[in-house]
């Protein structure tokens, strides 16, 4: 009866461990695997964009740039993943990590073979960390003359965190999946608590640079690995030109679509993609190198409007276009025309309206656009507000017959007194003046603008 009971826990047992090891296994080829071969092919998009090579397959160490990004990883990723399974294991079946009961020399050698992999892949991982931050750092750039500066600061201030950062946080994951001696610290000695306070007054630190890190690069691999259009586009896109060259490039998702399907349309090109592979490459040349219309808006206009967004009213897109436009003259290239479009995309479909009044009757609504339509047009409609506020009505008249001179079509003499009405009318509420025209607003400090 013992022997039949022995006989069933070692069974027991072994299915344990091969469920536990096996699982692991999975969890890295399934999981990691995906993401470690975006960390690869952001390494050969900075060694082309950097080096300004034509051809990879001259280097002959970009393999190995491959092998260190997917198998460098591989022991600490299942070893970890393995201990986490055991402690389940062990709580229900009473089956223990077999790693934990080996000698400690054992141990420390297989922690140095897995750190010595992180260490191979963290040199990938850096350079595909710069590339992420890079890319998501890019489209919070306000002004062009500021690229090259943000840029290098990122190329320069990124890998020393994530080369360090890996290694010190894998050797520490790897102290406790191998089972590192649990001992009282009041029978340490001076030498091991100088050790071990030294340990935190570096790790802390520096495993927090690195977390934010990841924070901010992080996102842009979830949605690169996540995407089903890898294959797409590896298996197409790479025929006639090094595939990595696509990712020197940031586009909108309409420039990518015009991209994809002007390659593909090209009579020269031979090569026939369903329309299922096309979409899927377009769709990870936006995991990799494109913004969302939402996050296009978040990073223009939520910076600011962080939650006060949620109450704009609706309004029609031509006036939609205005502001934005309005906003553009701020800083051109921020706003630039593929920005906008996708800005104003955004924002018809969450706050358009075709028939919107903004609370006004349609007459006071369309006298008013006609105002801003035509004032709006060469400057801020503020321009002047301070002086022209405490004006009667006959010199804010001979001021808007003034302006008229300088449009396309000058002004009728009703529209010059329409004009001059209302312009007094909105300087007088700016409540109201802020409703119609935001960004606009009649202040000392928007004067000129």
């Amino acid at each position: 009866m013992n022997e039949n009971r022995r006989g069933d826990g070692a069974k027991r047992s072994l299915g344990t461990h091969f469920a536990v090891w096996s699982a692991a296994a999975a969890v890295y080829a399934l999981l990691g695997v995906p993401m470690l071969r975006i960390v690869a092919l952001e390494t050969e998009t900075f060694v082309q964009n950097q080096y300004e090579i034509q051809s990879l397959h001259t280097l002959a160490w970009i393999p190995r740039g491959w092998v260190a990004s997917l198998a460098g990883p591989a022991p600490f990723i299942v070893i970890v993943l393995a201990a986490f399974f055991y402690r389940p294991a062990e709580r229900f079946w009473q089956v223990g990590n077999p790693i934990w009961t080996w000698p400690q020399a054992v141990r420390l050698s297989l922690g140095a073979v897995a750190v010595a992999g992180l260490a191979a892949f963290a040199v990938p991982l850096s350079i595909a960390m710069v590339q992420w931050i890079g890319v998501e750092a890019y489209w919070w750039i306000e002004w062009y003359g500021g690229m090259l500066d943000v840029m290098e600061r990122i190329r320069i201030a990124v890998p020393p965190i994530v080369i360090p950062g890996t290694i010190i946080g894998g050797a520490t994951f790897l102290w406790w999946a191998l089972g590192a001696p649990t001992r009282a610290r009041t029978t340490d000695g001076g030498p091991i608590l100088a050790l071990r306070y030294a340990y935190y007054v570096v790790s802390i630190p520096l495993l927090t640079a690195f977390a934010a890190t990841w924070i901010v690069g992080g996102p842009r691999l979830l949605r690169a690995s996540s995407s089903p259009g890898y294959g797409d586009f590896t298996n197409n896109c790479g025929k006639c030109h090094e595939r990595s060259s696509s990712f020197n490039l940031i586009k909108t998702p309409a420039e990518w679509k015009k991209t994809v399907d002007m390659h593909f349309d090209a009579k020269q090109i031979e090569i026939k993609m369903k329309d299922e592979e096309r979409q899927g490459a377009w769709e990870f040349l936006l995991a990799m190198r494109s913004y969302s219309d939402e996050w296009t808006f978040r990073t223009r206009c939520q910076r600011c409007h962080v939650v006060s967004y949620l109450d704009w009213d609706k309004r029609r897109p031509e006036d939609w276009e205005t502001i934005v436009g309005r906003i553009a003259w701020w800083s051109p290239f921020y706003y630039r025309t593929e920005v906008r479009d996708q800005v104003l995309a955004y924002l018809g479909e969450e706050f358009g309206d075709p028939d919107a009044l903004l609370g006004l009757d349609r007459e006071s609504y369309e006298r008013f656009m006609r105002f801003g339509n035509s004032c709006g047009r060469c400057h801020s409609i503020s321009r002047g507000a301070e002086y022209y506020r405490e004006a009667d009505a006959p010199q804010v008249q001979a001021m808007v017959e003034r302006m008229s001179q300088k449009l396309p079509e000058p002004l009728s003499g009703e529209e010059i007194v329409e004009f001059a009405a209302t312009y007094q009318e909105v300087l007088a509420d700016t409540e109201l003046f802020g409703r119609l025209f935001p960004h606009d607003l009649p202040t000392e400090e928007d004067e000129g603008k």
